[in-house]
């Protein structure tokens, strides 16, 4: 990332976090799209967890895939497969399971509980 795109992170912000960072750079996520891995982090861990093997097979199948997903899902699941599908389309199968991954490894403690997820 750019010197001005670190200093405008916030410190408690998913794209401050090491891995994310490398994972922007290697995959060449934009600036412009900082916003949905922002957004990504405001969803449970539980939700990057059952999305692990949705990345295999060529990228239409996964986009497939993410759009029938989508028709059967609804609110804010609806929503966090919306943004992996916009990431997908994007900049790949590759890139979405690689941030996909982060998120999985992340620390439980640093999103957001269930019960208060609920409640939005």
């Amino acid at each position: 990332m750019r010197e001005t795109e670190i200093e405008q992170i916030k410190e408690d912000s998913i794209l401050s976090e090491q891995d994310m960072k490398s994972v922007i750079e290697r995959r060449g996520v934009a600036e412009d799209d900082f916003y949905i891995i922002e957004e990504l982090a405001s969803f449970p861990k539980e939700y990057f967890l059952d999305m692990h093997n949705s990345f295999s097979g060529d990228q239409s199948s996964v986009v497939n895939r993410l759009n029938g997903d989508i028709m059967n899902a609804d609110g804010y699941r609806e929503r966090f497969l919306e943004l992996l599908l916009e990431l997908t389309n994007k900049y790949g199968k590759h890139t979405s399971y690689n941030i996909n991954i982060v998120f999985e490894r992340r620390d439980r403690s640093k999103f957001v509980k269930r019960d208060e997820f609920e409640d939005q």
